[in-house]
């Protein structure tokens, strides 16, 4: 459960940092495929506990953009997607598609070509 500033960085259209954010670690830089490197630095909420992730170009730090981790670590953590009660949330672990079922590895390799 959020707090009631963390629910309108959430809600609002440019999401504004509050005071209860403390910084946690350290920043790193990130160049993803075919863009220029960003800043990445994470954020706690002092009062819910939720996590943020701060995308910044340092070409243009006026444009910085808040992700909402929720409670997990990561952005790559399932945690948060199941927080927002998504579909993905519905997925159980192990799951696999009717396709997939009972397949091996090589006949799933020929299946993608």
């Amino acid at each position: 459960m959020s707090c009631e500033a963390c629910e309108r960085m959430q809600l609002g259209d440019t999401a504004q940092p509050h005071g209860g954010l403390r910084m946690t670690g350290h920043p790193h830089r990130l160049r993803p495929l075919g863009r220029r490197p960003v800043l990445l630095q994470r954020y706690c909420c002092r009062l819910c506990n939720t996590n943020w992730l701060l995308e910044l170009d340092p070409l243009q730090p006026e444009y910085a953009d808040w992700v909402c981790l929720y409670q997990a670590s990561s952005i790559l953590d399932p945690v948060s997607a199941a927080h927002q009660g998504t579909r993905a949330s519905s997925i159980l672990p192990g799951a696999r598609t009717d396709a997939a079922r009972g397949a091996t590895s090589e006949q799933l390799r020929h299946s993608l070509t």
